[in-house]
């Protein structure tokens, strides 16, 4: 895919990977796709510079996960955001599509955490 029209075009039927190489355009044509896709997004950077980079949050800010970095601790962090957690599942549920920034480096524990919050909050 090489522009935000093949992009829109793609998330019509099924979940977008965008890859390449530094400067060839990635976060342009993510920006691009924000501000052009007709429904609600949530856009996310697997890091503060990436979120800021697309105007997003962080995932762990928008995902509720504190300074979890697995399954414990994140039980032990839900207990004190109740509130938090039910604001996450009236945003997720108004939600279309969410694009994570860099998501190269996010790990599989964090891949797990993100799949639990969207399975039980979305």
């Amino acid at each position: 895919m090489s522009d935000k029209v093949d992009v829109l075009e793609a998330l019509k039927h099924s979940n977008v990977f965008l890859t390449g190489g530094a400067g060839v355009g990635k976060s342009y044509i993510t920006n691009e796709v924000i501000s052009d896709y007709r429904k609600q997004v949530v856009s996310l950077g697997s890091t503060g510079v990436s979120a800021v980079n697309i105007g997003g949050f962080t995932v762990h800010s928008f995902f509720v996960f504190g300074i979890a970095n697995n399954f414990e601790e994140l039980a032990a962090g839900d207990k004190r955001a109740k509130k938090r957690l039910a604001d996450l599942k009236k945003v997720l549920k108004a939600t279309d599509l969410i694009i994570i920034d860099e998501i190269s480096m996010v790990s599989t524990d964090l891949m797990e955490m993100i799949a639990y919050r969207l399975n039980n909050y979305g």
